[in-house]
């Protein structure tokens, strides 16, 4: 008996990191498909990322950022977390696409 329920709560188990996974593989296609800024090539030049660095300092204040994940050639948008556990995509010129608190969307689930 034990066994048995031993091995259901661990399929179980497995079966959340596994779907888990495949969202982590296809989570640029999901943002793409979702978030039409996604979809643009955003310069990757210093003068561009410093740009947008600055950008969001301004927009949420240099002591409220905590890390920015700038923008790569599969995916258009730059995403800012903030100290209070909020985060913001912006796009490809600084602007604010979205904002959220904790784990409200499902990528970041």
């Amino acid at each position: 008996m034990v066994h048995a329920w031993s091995g259901a709560v661990l399929s179980l188990l497995l079966a959340v990191l596994g779907l888990s996974g495949t969202l982590l593989v296809f989570r640029a296609d999901y943002l793409r498909a979702s978030i039409p800024e996604a979809r643009q090539v955003a310069p990757l030049d210093a003068e561009s990322l410093g740009r947008i660095s600055e950008t969001a300092e301004a927009m949420f204040g240099v002591d409220a950022v905590r890390s920015i994940r700038f923008a790569d050639p599969d995916l258009g948008i730059t995403q800012v977390r903030l100290l209070s556990g909020d985060y913001a995509y912006l796009d490809r010129n600084g602007e604010l696409v979205t904002q959220w608190s904790g784990h409200n969307r499902l990528d970041e689930w």
